[in-house]
């Protein structure tokens, strides 16, 4: 896992990398604001071209934001998001590392099946 503060102008970011050797991929977040120890941080995607200047936006309060390959479109983020929480992976990782109690997260549901 690397940890850094990529911004000078915003110490409250993180730059977070963890390097999955199962798949020989790189999955990128950053951390915005305090999440360590704190309770129902919003987790928020974004093409990884943008993470930063995600980061560099005023916000509302403290955020994570996980970086999505190019061209996924937003439900298939959530999707993988909802494997990857529920059956373990590198994005439940970088969340766990941020230090943050409790996350919210949107869920994918499957499409009801019969009538």
């Amino acid at each position: 896992m690397t940890d850094c503060r990529p911004l000078p102008e915003r110490p409250d970011v993180r730059l977070l990398v963890f390097h999955d050797d199962a798949d020989d991929s790189d999955y990128d977040a950053v951390a915005i604001g305090k999440t360590e120890g704190a309770n129902d941080i919003p987790v928020l995607t974004t093409v990884e071209e943008c993470l930063l200047v995600t980061a560099t936006r005023p916000g509302s309060g403290p955020a994570i934001v996980l970086a999505a390959p190019p061209g996924e479109d937003e439900g298939r983020r959530v999707r993988e998001i909802t494997r990857q929480l529920l059956r373990g992976g590198p994005l439940l990782r970088l969340i766990l590392y941020t230090g943050a109690l409790s996350v919210l997260v949107p869920l994918h549901s499957p499409a009801p099946t019969g009538r």
